[in-house]
């Protein structure tokens, strides 16, 4: 069973719907994991269909690569999914990992040499994994 980790800018991207869709088709379960404010991240979590009790709230950089590490105590293989520097031990702690680029700053350069697949879209992940026995 595949885990994935999605972390928000407190706006859902174009093609998130579709992506959650395929991944709970395919038996996968679906966290939240975001420094965010709890009064944003669990009416969005709500609105994109996850389980109140996969949703961390104000997870700082360690927190993240926590959560990963403790999945991994019950996933066989979890995937994360970030878009900044915050999310380096996170992606550093996971199996698979996607950092999403939606601009590039020299920040996130150092992650390209760290994560398993670099996207703009995250409907690029569900083409991915179709490519693998998931």
């Amino acid at each position: 069973k595949i885990t994935h980790i999605v972390s928000s800018s407190g706006r859902i991207k174009v093609g998130v719907f579709e992506l959650f869709e395929f991944l709970e088709s395919e038996g996968m379960d679906i966290y939240l994991a975001t420094g965010d404010n709890p009064c944003s991240v669990y009416p969005l979590a709500k609105r994109l269909g996850i389980q109140e009790n996969f949703v961390f709230p104000q997870v700082d950089p360690e927190g993240k690569r926590k959560i990963i590490s403790d999945l991994k105590k019950s996933y066989e293989q979890v995937i994360m999914v970030g878009d900044d520097i915050n999310d380096k031990g996170a992606f550093e702690e996971a199996d698979v990992s996607f950092l999403i680029l939606e601009n590039e700053t020299k920040r996130k350069n150092v992650l390209k040499n760290i994560v398993n697949y670099t996207i703009t879209e995250p409907l690029e992940i569900k083409n991915i994994l179709k490519r693998f026995k998931i």
